[in-house]
């Protein structure tokens, strides 16, 4: 919306077609067919939880990705219940 000054959808959508947008997972981009050019399916796991405080999550400090390479923050803890405090 800032680069388009608008929120009106077609707009939006044609600026998203024609543009790379930088994301929290990397740079998405769609190809004329309207699919990713690269896909950007992740594996996480969040990691380190210590009780039921949401505040934990607000940012990305307890979600770990660990797949793909490129993107990986860090390494799957198995089983599982290693990986909470």
């Amino acid at each position: 919306m800032s680069e388009t000054k608008s929120l009106d959808d077609d707009t939006l959508a044609d600026y998203i077609r024609k543009n790379t947008i930088e994301t929290v997972i990397g740079p998405m981009s769609f190809g004329e067919d309207g699919e990713w050019k690269a896909p950007r399916i992740i594996y996480a796991q969040f990691q380190n939880v210590d009780g039921n405080d949401i505040g934990q999550f607000k940012d990305m400090s307890r979600q770990v990705v660990v797949w793909p390479p490129e993107l990986k923050t860090g390494n799957l803890i198995y089983p599982y219940d290693q990986a909470t405090k």
